[in-house]
């Protein structure tokens, strides 16, 4: 867990336990955080994880389930889920401390960098989470999974496992 999260996690905690005098710090600290992640790939990329958990567990998170389905799906939830629990209790504080989409809006960071997690094909790994990845880009910013799909034509138009996941997917333009 990187310190950025810690400190979140621990500003979360004491805002919760005290709301009149942590909980505008809380905010103001996570907003600062936010437009790091707004302004910094690197910071994004270290804290995306962070990201996702504060993402699932605002008020507004069906709506964004219902409308990004494999965003939510493989990159939300993926393996980063806490005890049903420990998710309960950030749900419950998010709502006691009244953040919603006025106080926090993920989405601009998502369609910013949600590309930075998308592996080269060369990396290895499952060419179906390359696939579902490829999914959530394009639910979220499609001119990025777009300007990535042109590049894996040229230089991947011979990895046929990677093509085959991406047509279950029933991902568009795939023709090669």
């Amino acid at each position: 867990m990187s310190t950025t999260s810690q400190r979140i996690r621990l500003g979360f905690i004491e805002a919760r336990r005290n709301p009149e005098s942590h909980g505008p710090t809380f905010l103001g600290h996570l907003k600062k955080r936010l437009g790091q992640c707004v302004a910094r790939p690197d910071f994004f990329q270290e804290n995306w994880r962070s990201l996702a958990l504060l993402t699932r567990n605002l008020p507004s998170a069906e709506q964004l389930k219902a409308r990004y389905p494999a965003l939510h799906t493989h990159v939300l939830i993926g393996e980063s889920v806490l005890d049903a629990t420990l998710e309960n209790s950030v749900r419950e504080a998010l709502a006691f401390l009244s953040v919603g989409a006025q106080e926090v809006e993920p989405m601009p960071i998502w369609r910013e960098h949600l590309h930075l997690l998308v592996p080269s094909p060369d990396s290895g790994g499952s060419y179906y989470q390359h696939a579902t990845l490829m999914k959530a880009l394009y639910e979220v910013n499609r001119t990025s999974y777009d300007r990535i799909l042109n590049e894996w034509k040229t230089a991947h138009r011979r990895r046929r496992n990677l093509w085959k996941e991406m047509a279950n997917l029933k991902l568009p333009d795939l023709d090669r």
